[in-house]
């Protein structure tokens, strides 16, 4: 995902729900550096949204849905590809 992709999912999905709710918000996520911007930074503070990067690359180490769903999905995702793929390439 890019800058420009993150910040605007920011914007305009994360935000709309999040100032909803009273008092300071907490939106954790994969600190790569795709993902960090001085203008998210910006939008964050304005809006009290605190910001907390896991290390890049380790939220399949820290996050137990990537380990316990999502890899199973990813693993499934994978086999489908490669089936097409076999099939229409």
């Amino acid at each position: 995902m890019e800058q420009r992709t993150f910040l605007d999912w920011f914007k305009r999905s994360f935000l709309p729900k999040a100032v909803r709710q009273a008092g300071p918000k907490l939106l954790i996520f994969d600190g790569h550096s795709s993902h960090i911007s001085v203008e998210l930074v910006q939008e964050a503070r304005a809006n009290n949204v605190h910001l907390l990067c896991l290390p890049a690359h380790t939220t399949h180490l820290l996050q137990p849905l990537d380990v316990a769903v999502f890899s199973t999905v990813k693993r499934e995702w994978r086999e489908q590809l490669k089936g097409f793929f076999r099939t229409n390439m």
